[in-house]
């Protein structure tokens, strides 16, 4: 410290004792606050005439020369080393430039030394206002492009199945779907017993469209049935099949024209006709399960009681008298038995014989 000098702490600092001299090495705390612009730490002992507001004196006292002329050596010197350092900074290339926040900025201003300063301001002392550099914008995540669709898939929404209903009706992204012009036996029909193939068709439309599977759900004239279903022709998205078709070809379910939806009943149709030729799924499965009914046969007339009274009592119609005996292949049932039943025609003993 030169002699005839005192410490000039800034406004915004706490003011120390009467007197108080910074010791060596001693350094403000970075909560004050740097200085105001301009502000002078070291003021003559005594102010000469002519100081101005902020601590500048006109002039200094005399032997402080010397010292005046190295701390300008050295404030230049150091201007020169903060120059070099910022133009290698904004120079190095392998990380990109970050703005610092002007928080930052603040608190990262060096406070200035107590140092006895010279009358003349190094120009390397007075506070640049430096732009923040540019923030590097963040790139965007990397999207994965969608799955190819097959080529000759109409147009229409495109989704994923969500849910199984029965062989025809299946839930995509949450909503029913009836497929159109097609018909797989029942499986879920309030009131009614599972239909003849009916579970092997549900299972056949799971393993076409398994749960996620992605499709193309395409409309015909109208779009909802009275049930609040959606009405549409399914599509495979991956390799284009077309699942109304698929189940008639495959002999897992019938065609169902109701107009105005009927785009494709003439395609179904033919379909249906070499399915049922081939004797597949269900054409043959449910003709061998469910044999169509014969005709009931013609009653046979009842035997004319013999004459003589050939009757056995306790039987109503006649049944011959016993012995020899006689079976329910030998008479025409059902018979009302009403005494001790000799041919013993009533197996169960209900008064009623050969039933069947």
């Amino acid at each position: 410290m030169a002699e005839g000098y005192r410490f000039n702490p800034p406004p915004n600092w706490p003011p120390p004792p009467e007197g108080w001299i910074p010791p060596p090495g001693w350094q403000p705390d970075p909560s004050w606050g740097p200085p105001p612009y301009g502000w002078q730490l070291w003021l003559p002992a005594v102010e000469p005439s002519g100081a101005t507001a902020s601590g500048t004196a006109a002039s200094l006292p005399a032997g402080t020369g010397t010292w005046v002329r190295r701390h300008k050596v050295w404030s230049a010197v150091m201007a020169v080393v903060l120059l070099v350092a910022l133009v290698s900074a904004l120079g190095d290339g392998d990380e990109p430039i970050r703005a610092i926040p002007p928080a930052t900025q603040q608190t990262a201003e060096p406070a200035p030394s107590p140092v006895p300063p010279s009358s003349t301001r190094s120009p390397s002392s007075a506070p640049t206002t430096q732009s923040p550099a540019p923030r590097p914008s963040t790139p965007l995540p990397p999207t994965t492009p969608p799955p190819p669709v097959a080529a000759g898939v109409p147009a229409g929404d495109n989704g994923r199945v969500t849910d199984h209903i029965d062989g025809d009706t299946l839930d995509v992204d949450g909503t029913p779907v009836r497929l159109i012009g097609v018909d797989t036996p029942e499986t879920v029909a309030p009131g009614q017993p599972v239909e003849c193939y009916g579970r092997k068709a549900s299972a056949a439309i799971a393993r076409l469209l398994p749960i996620g599977e992605r499709v193309r759900v395409v409309y015909d004239e109208e779009r909802q049935d009275r049930y609040g279903r959606d009405l549409a022709y399914l599509y495979r998205l991956g390799d284009g099949l077309f699942i109304n078709a698929v189940l008639v070809r495959r002999g897992l379910a019938t065609t169902l024209t109701i107009a105005p939806n009927d785009r494709h009943a003439g395609r179904f149709s033919k379909l249906e006709r070499q399915a049922e030729q081939a004797d597949r799924g269900l054409w043959s499965a449910c003709a061998a399960e469910e044999p169509a009914p014969e005709p009931d046969p013609e009653p046979e007339p009842e035997p004319e009681p013999e004459p003589g009274g050939g009757c056995e009592p306790g039987y109503d119609p006649c049944v011959p008298a016993y012995p020899p005996d006689v079976n329910c292949d030998d008479v025409v049932g059902p018979i009302t038995v009403t005494g001790s039943d000799p041919h013993g025609l009533d197996g169960d003993g209900d008064g009623v014989a050969c039933e069947s």
